[in-house]
């Protein structure tokens, strides 16, 4: 019976998370296609370990083979253009920065972060990464946790 209640449980817990970016384009790619990819990882923290960072929903995806990118790009880039505030850099034609701020959904805020490490100027790395964050938090905590 416990293990029946725990899994109950955790079956609420992704549906909240699923929920969270319902509506935005980059929903696709969590959970999805990238679940099982050996060159991709997907985090998902939400509950007690989400209130530690005063968020109710983290998620990002990290992407290492090029070849997997461009649905990554597509789906940021068209949640991005609604987006309330934005703060975008693009380096030798490709999308290597993208900060966006969303309208805000059930009283939380909403954010996603894009960087193509491939571009950066020192130290570039195969990785693209996509985050999801969604709490009562302001614009500038977000930031100041993305800096960490």
């Amino acid at each position: 019976m416990k293990r029946m209640i725990f899994i109950f449980i955790l079956a609420l817990v992704a549906a909240g998370a699923a929920q969270a970016q319902r509506g935005l384009a980059i929903a696709s790619l969590f959970g999805g296609r990238y679940k099982h990819s050996p060159h991709a990882t997907e985090i998902v923290v939400t509950g007690s370990k989400a209130e530690r960072i005063n968020l109710d929903v983290y998620r990002s995806l990290s992407v290492t083979d090029r070849a997997l990118v461009p649905p990554v790009v597509r789906a940021v880039t068209s949640d991005g253009s609604k987006a309330v505030s934005k703060e975008v850099e693009y380096r030798q034609g490709r999308l290597y920065y993208g900060y966006y701020v969303l309208s805000p959904r059930n009283g939380n805020n909403r954010f996603i972060f894009y960087l193509d490490q491939s571009l950066a100027r020192k130290q570039p790395a195969n990785v693209v990464t996509l985050i999801y964050m969604e709490g009562d938090v302001s614009s500038a905590y977000i930031k100041k946790l993305i800096k960490q």
